[in-house]
């Protein structure tokens, strides 16, 4: 029946988190070089039921925030974390759990009490009695807006493959925007999930690689992992519940990189249908090619840097060096062009064989502010000014050189494809 209800069967009254699989830390042994914690808190609603509000999307938006005054900016000046992520749903047709994932540092295993302290005194410092705050509520709004409205074609295939599942849902006549946007205001959704984030009503997982086979009495069955779980600790519950007041976690400010204007920019005289050289500088060996889109016809550009070095791929040492100087840009970047991610913009650096390729894809309205952030940044990397970082950045490489080996054949296959 195509008319936009749910055709999945439910979960036969078994929650996969009920009350007697809460407050219980699992202790995990990976086979790869991963240290991770992961927080599961199950909800009071279905957010796929609730598709006009999306009650979950403003505490993700929230949590996951990775610019100045968030979680993870707080956590990478301490050096205990690499990475968050905040969402990942899991939901059937009856239940959903939210999930905060953090990479942590070597450094980070040990102070997990205080990361997780961490975490709630944010949500105390910016979300006081859950309440939220209608600026952001339609800041998200309008960013969903721009991306349902300039989202790229998806596949054929990708797209029937979606729109099928998509269909068991949601609406036929709101199956392609009821993924991506809001229709309608619900405070009491909000507070709903938000009063769900508590340190009473979550499930924690410690992925280490660091544990001693004593420590893990227990064997999953259908892969072999080592595993023990045992209570959370009072301690660290006494210190969530009553988290400390760190000045560095605060709301962030307003988007500076959303849009003021979508509107095409009229064609030039001469249209650039072809690649076309419209600068040379030969003392310096600056040159410019422009192309104009004639096909898309969407408000945005598509920037990309070439800086020609013979050292990048002169030796292996070499490319690790540049690898590592890409990692130390990038992170010097990102509280500062975060929010321009978030507004729809993309940057990325890579070493190639030939010196160090700069992209940067976006709205036309703000592009040159990311271009000129990621080529200052790539000018003045700061680096000796950032040793600490540059530890755990060098830590991060090794731990991903290290795990290449232990990936499946046909990973290797198609990255060698």
């Amino acid at each position: 029946k195509l008319d936009g209800t749910r055709a999945v069967e439910g979960s036969g009254g078994t929650v996969p988190l009920d009350s007697s699989r809460l407050g219980v830390l699992v202790k995990v042994l990976p086979v790869k070089e991963l240290r991770a914690l992961h927080l599961l808190f199950p909800l009071p609603l279905v957010p796929r039921a609730e598709w006009r509000v999306k009650p979950t999307q403003y505490w993700s938006h929230l949590l996951g925030h990775e610019g100045q005054g968030s979680i993870l900016a707080l956590l990478k000046a301490r050096g205990w974390a690499t990475a968050l992520s905040a969402g990942g749903l899991h939901q059937g047709a009856d239940y959903a759990i939210f999930t905060v994932a953090i990479d942590l540092t070597p450094e980070g295993v040990p102070n997990v009490a205080e990361v997780g302290e961490i975490l709630f005194a944010f949500l105390a410092a910016v979300a006081p009695d859950t309440t939220h705050h209608p600026w952001l509520l339609e800041e998200l709004r309008g960013l969903a807006e721009l991306r349902f409205r300039f989202r790229e074609k998806l596949e054929p295939l990708d797209c029937a493959s979606k729109v099928a599942s998509d269909m068991q849902y949601y609406p036929l006549q709101q199956v392609l925007s009821a993924p991506v946007l809001t229709f309608d205001s619900d405070p009491d959704k909000l507070v709903q999930v938000g009063k769900s984030l508590n340190p009473d009503n979550l499930r924690a997982y410690l992925v280490c690689r660091d544990f001693q086979p004593e420590e893990l009495p227990h064997t999953e069955p259908w892969y072999g992992t080592s595993y023990a779980e045992q209570p959370i600790p009072e301690e660290w519950l006494q210190r969530w519940r009553q988290p400390r007041t760190y000045p560095e976690l605060f709301l962030h400010p307003r988007n500076p990189f959303l849009p003021s204007t979508t509107e095409l920019v009229p064609a030039p005289t001469q249209a650039f249908t072809d690649p076309s050289e419209v600068f040379q500088e030969s003392l310096q060996g600056h040159r410019l090619w422009v192309k104009q889109d004639t096909a898309f016809l969407v408000p945005k550009l598509c920037v990309q840097c070439y800086l020609f070095s013979p050292m990048t791929y002169a030796s292996v040492t070499n490319y690790a060096q540049a690898q590592l100087f890409v990692e130390m840009v990038r992170d010097l970047l990102e509280p500062e062009l975060y929010p321009a991610v978030v507004a729809g913009y993309h940057y990325s650096l890579r070493p190639m064989r030939r010196g160090l390729e700069v992209y940067a894809f976006g709205f036309h309205d703000k592009l040159g502010n990311v271009v000129r952030a990621v080529m200052a940044a790539v000018a003045t990397p700061q680096l000796r000014e950032r040793e600490a970082r540059f530890t755990v950045l060098q830590q991060k490489l090794r731990r991903r050189l290290a795990n290449l080996r232990k990936e499946t054949p046909g990973w290797h296959c198609s990255e060698r494809m």
